[in-house]
């Protein structure tokens, strides 16, 4: 028991000295105010969001950095899988695999509950942090939890669920008992309970789920949503910034690396914190982002009075939309530009 408490006391230390180094970090940072571009429909009371035909982006480039890690992951709070490239796709990056395997992409496969269609992530059960996907032939994907594995094909069509995912309905078709059984036996330890479903490659709206976001963040849109990521179909993050973190963070026992933040796309080269200021970014030849808000996932107080006193939500990296398709691969260089 004295063990046990000590384990508990360890842990909540490092939590604690890992939130504290997010304040200090936050207290760096200052709050802008965003004019809202988004457009109340009078009829409808709907925001209309912007389009990519009303963007402009810039003429000139400079180099910031160049790419050091390129991630996907399958399954929703699954493992990820490091990719040498990858090609960019509208609802996020696509690996790129020999002919005849079915290339992975980010984040097509989600966990939910059978009684209530919620969506479960690591959050509520640590062990799909461990849970990895990998393409099996052109149609099938095995998906393994340290010596159980499964081979089940992807369905293209099918019985489809409508599943609650924070404040969004989105599709999904159901990938069978098969899959079921086996993942809610690795997660709860008995053969039922929690269904797999597989994106039926649908757009979101989150015109009225997020309306509250779209009158702040004006690059908000529709086209830039991916499967089922949180929000935005890339993430990407400033290596520069996690170093910097683990210096407020101090021992070394409690140190983070890109991978606590599940990224996409990994920066290496540019100053701790630059990509607060990036308005536009182009990485290697071709591919063009537009950022339109920071990833605020990684929350230290709930408290009102807390919030007062030590600043907003701590934030680390960039939800990112894709402006201009193109292929990426580690090294490529990375451009900012303003418009």
């Amino acid at each position: 028991m004295e063990i046990q408490q000590k384990n508990v006391v360890i842990a909540t230390t490092a939590a604690m000295v890992i939130l504290t180094a997010f304040g200090l970090i936050m207290l760096r940072r200052r709050n802008k105010k965003i004019k809202s571009s988004t457009v109340v429909d009078g009829n409808t009371d709907k925001l209309k969001t912007l389009v990519l035909e009303d963007m402009k982006p810039p003429t000139e480039w400079k180099q910031v950095g160049q790419i050091s890690g390129l991630r996907i992951y399958p399954l929703k709070s699954g493992r990820q899988v490091n990719l040498t490239k990858a090609d960019t796709t509208e609802f996020g990056l696509k690996e790129i695999c020999r002919k005849g395997t079915l290339p992975l992409r980010d984040r097509v496969f989600v966990v939910y509950r059978e009684e209530n269609k919620k969506f479960v992530s690591g959050r509520d059960y640590s062990k799909m942090l461990k849970i990895t996907v990998n393409s099996m032939g052109n149609d099938s994907v095995e998906f393994s939890f340290d010596k159980e594995r499964i081979i089940v094909k992807v369905p293209q069509d099918g019985e489809q669920d409508n599943i609650d995912m924070r404040k969004e309905n989105i599709r999904t078709i159901d990938c069978g008992d098969e899959l079921s059984s086996w993942i809610s036996k690795i997660l709860l330890g008995k053969n039922e309970g929690l269904r797999v479903g597989y994106w039926p490659d649908v757009r979101r709206d989150v015109s009225q789920v997020y309306k509250d976001q779209l009158e702040v963040y004006k690059n908000m849109s529709n086209e830039f949503t991916g499967a089922y990521s949180d929000l935005s179909s890339f993430l990407i993050v400033n290596q520069s910034s996690v170093d910097d973190l683990n210096t407020k963070i101090g021992d070394v026992k409690n140190y983070v690396t890109v991978d606590n933040f599940r990224a996409n796309i990994i920066v290496s080269g540019a100053p701790p914190y630059a990509e607060d200021e990036w308005k536009w970014i182009k990485i290697g030849d071709k591919a063009v982002f537009k950022p339109y808000k920071p990833c605020t996932r990684y929350r230290q107080f709930t408290d009102k009075d807390q919030r007062r006193l030590e600043g907003e939500s701590p934030v680390m990296g960039l939800y990112i939309g894709l402006y201009t398709k193109g292929l990426i691969k580690l090294g490529d260089p990375v451009f900012v530009g303003s418009s």
